[in-house]
């Protein structure tokens, strides 16, 4: 492709005795152009269709230049809701030190990912998000490109198999104290009837040795619930 470009060329009595032409090729520029604007488009699409958050924030001060439509759908908030404000102006994240800590890495490094993070909905939800962050150069402009996934659910699944590991060691803990327990309440149940058949005639200690055989046979009781769970 070539651009062309002309000027008349006037003699001492200002009339035109010719012209001068410019032929510039611009293939190289154009086939630029022409990638640039196709790059656009394939970040387009994935920015508007990706199942993923995404947005754009300026590197400065944290404020929101672009938002998805997964991100909105997630927190609840639309763009024009967002723009020029930033998360924590929002009450979306805390300005706590996990928060400060990712920021500051995030300017050294260029990049952060994996970082888990608390968030809190439009409407009070609170959930988690893995983090994503890059700097890039955004309309000339030094901006966040930040990604996130929601793992509200999967975090929920971990704290309860972590719960249900607890419960089962509890349970044999307790099953272990209960066996050992049982077998000294054994002891303790077969000596007081030994000495059953040696207090005939002493109504008071044969008292005091029923007390003690029918709180061991409660205690034996509790010891196989404990067992038992």
């Amino acid at each position: 492709l070539i651009a062309d470009s002309g000027a008349p060329i006037r003699n001492e009595r200002g009339e035109v005795s010719g012209v001068v032409l410019v032929f510039r090729d611009i293939t190289g520029q154009m086939k630029l152009e022409a990638e640039a604007a196709q790059n656009e488009l394939v970040f387009r699409t994935i920015f508007e269709m990706s199942p993923y958050s995404i947005v754009i924030l300026k590197a400065s001060d944290g404020t929101y230049l672009l938002a998805n439509p997964s991100w909105e759908r997630r927190v609840g908030y639309s763009l024009s809701e967002v723009k020029g404000k930033t998360d924590v102006e929002l009450g979306i994240v805390r300005a706590d030190e996990h928060r400060r800590e990712t920021t500051e890495r995030l300017m050294r490094d260029g990049f952060v990912q994996d970082e888990v993070h608390r968030y809190t909905a439009k409407d009070g939800r609170s959930g988690y998000v893995m983090l994503a962050a890059r700097l890039i150069d955004y309309k000339g402009e030094k901006c966040i490109l930040a990604m996130t996934v929601d793992i509200t659910e999967q975090r929920k699944l971990q704290e309860q198999l972590a719960q249900a590991r607890k419960m089962d060691a509890i349970g044999q803990l307790a099953g272990g104290i209960a066996h050992d327990f049982n077998n000294m309440l054994g002891g303790i149940m077969g000596a007081a009837e030994m000495l059953g058949f040696q207090m005939t005639g002493a109504p008071r200690r044969e008292q005091y040795l029923a007390m003690i055989q029918t709180y061991a046979r409660r205690a034996a009781d509790l010891a196989g619930k404990l067992h038992s769970f």
